[in-house]
């Protein structure tokens, strides 16, 4: 309610009907939405009206249900917004719209790959995707749930072997499918979380790139919840000095053996949670995302809510957003945005002998 009210024009219109569509059918392309829409106005803001439930545990069951208010909210004042237009009312709302599974377009762009971008709507599909129904198409899963499940830790840089355990499959049967469903394009994330680990050393616990927009990005390598046990000033004590034992996160350190200093000891005894050391991948891909919501932010003048790829901007500006994003898009294509971090990583190295870049497949999308 702190945007700037205005009035709907004919553009805002259209992102309100697309929105109030998709909502309600599901995913569609804008001018079928838009069709639909005009085809039967009252259905769909009576639709929007209909209260939602949900169950704590995310799942429409008869027991246990409670309101879903964040959504009952948005498609009320949706509902609103549509009939703000028809009455020329200034409108404070803000619709939203996402990237179609970002994780998944910035891997098929930076690879090239066309399997990984048409399902993530950025390849030559002439409709809309979803890319987790594509993939549960794809390999015959039982629910769209199942695909999520593959694709959450995959897209994050997770390991065959992870994946494997989430499905409860061999590692053969998870490599078979991914090849089946994203080519061999998506072995590319692996591969690169996997020589993220190889690389880090005692010299070297940050891996360091600049985004395309110029802002330096890291993945670092650490260790969560070190004991550490404190010496300071004290006027209580007799020595003059107290112990304070805190719990931090410690840069990853490394014995002459190469193993973690932290992190689990045998089977009982613990100096520190986990060692995190996988998240080269995720973090790369969280920093295009960062260059995404940027170049869009500037594509509309900063009028609007930004969070990761998801964009809230008034009706009227929802298609710069788009063009913004396009364009984005286009150049990180162009750019090879991803190649390009990892090249930066390897100059940033610290070493008299630079680590090669890893072998990687690139598509011809």
């Amino acid at each position: 309610e702190l945007a700037e009210a205005r009035v709907i024009d004919e553009k805002g219109l259209d992102a309100l009907q697309y929105s109030a569509v998709c909502i309600i059918d599901g995913r569609t392309t804008h001018s079928e939405a838009i069709d639909k829409f005009n085809a039967d106005k009252e259905h769909y803001i009576a639709e929007l009206r209909k209260p939602n439930t949900t169950s704590l545990d995310g799942k429409k069951e008869e027991k246990g249900e409670i309101p879903d208010y964040g959504k009952n909210l948005y498609n009320s004042r949706l509902a609103k917004a549509i009939e703000d237009y028809y009455n020329k009312v200034p409108s404070h709302f803000l619709p939203s719209e996402d990237a179609t599974n970002g994780g998944l377009q910035n891997g098929g762009v930076g690879f090239k790959s066309p399997k990984m971008m048409i399902p993530a709507n950025v390849g030559g599909a002439p409709e809309q995707r979803d890319s987790h129904c594509d993939l549960q198409d794809n390999l015959g899963l039982g629910t769209k749930q199942e695909a999520k499940d593959i694709n959450q830790p995959l897209l994050h840089g997770s390991s065959m072997k992870t994946v494997a355990a989430v499905l409860g499959i061999t590692v053969k049967e998870v490599r078979e499918m991914l090849l089946e469903a994203y080519g061999p394009e998506v072995f590319n994330i692996s591969a690169v979380a996997d020589w993220g680990t190889q690389i880090v050393d005692n010299y070297n616990t940050s891996l360091m790139w600049k985004t395309s927009d110029g802002f330096r990005a890291q993945s670092i390598a650490y260790t969560q919840s070190v004991p550490l046990q404190l010496c300071t000033f004290s006027k209580t004590n007799k020595t003059g000095l107290t112990q304070i034992k805190i719990h931090a996160d410690m840069p990853l350190k490394l014995d002459n053996r190469g193993n973690p200093i932290y992190g689990y000891v045998g089977n009982d005894k613990t100096m520190g949670k986990q060692n995190k050391l996988r998240g080269l991948y995720a973090n790369i891909i969280h920093s295009i995302d960062g260059s995404s919501l940027r170049a869009v932010a500037r594509g509309v003048g900063f009028q609007g809510m930004w969070k990761h790829d998801n964009f809230l901007v008034h009706a009227n500006d929802m298609h710069k957003v788009r063009h913004a994003y396009k364009a984005h898009l286009l150049r990180m294509y162009d750019e090879n945005l991803f190649i390009n971090a990892l090249e930066q990583i390897i100059e940033n190295y610290e070493a008299e002998v630079k680590p090669p870049m890893p072998e990687l497949v690139i598509g011809n999308a």
